[in-house]
């Protein structure tokens, strides 16, 4: 797993969404799958895919991206950060979840972890009793 994997597809994805693209790139890795995997199940990004970049080898993540349209275009999330970073690795038990970050009891933002058992939420991984490295935080827009 790779940290800097990790920052460089929430960058992607934050500054895609700042000038409001239909669609982004990040570079391919099983751990950034993974959290596309949960950011779509959770209806932050539309789909995702892979597909080789033109001019070499290398597998490319092709992210597409979900706004809402009223009287003006609205981001599917307010917040999409990492918490663990190389040089500060954050770890956290299920029971502590709500105490680091006690913005998850009062909206609909979750913690996205890698456990034992692989990536998933802070919920599943709750349901489940183990803890894990933090690896990101999501808000959802507010509909």
């Amino acid at each position: 797993m790779s940290p800097f994997l990790i920052s460089q597809l929430f960058t992607h994805i934050n500054n895609a969404c700042k000038i409001y693209l239909k669609h982004c790139f990040s570079p391919y890795s099983k751990t950034n799958f993974a959290i596309l995997n949960i950011l779509k199940k959770t209806g932050i990004i539309k789909d995702y895919n892979i597909s080789s970049s033109k001019n070499s080898l290398n597998l490319v993540l092709n992210i597409y991206l979900l706004y809402f349209y009223t009287d003006t275009i609205i981001s599917s999330f307010q917040i999409l950060k990492v918490i663990s970073k190389p040089q500060q690795r954050i770890y956290c038990s299920y029971k502590n979840f709500y105490n680091k970050f006690p913005t998850l009891r009062y909206n609909q933002s979750f913690l996205i972890l890698s456990t034992s058992l692989g990536i998933m939420t802070h919920n599943t991984a709750q349901s489940l009793k183990i803890g894990g490295e933090i690896l990101g935080y999501v808000e959802p827009t507010k509909k």
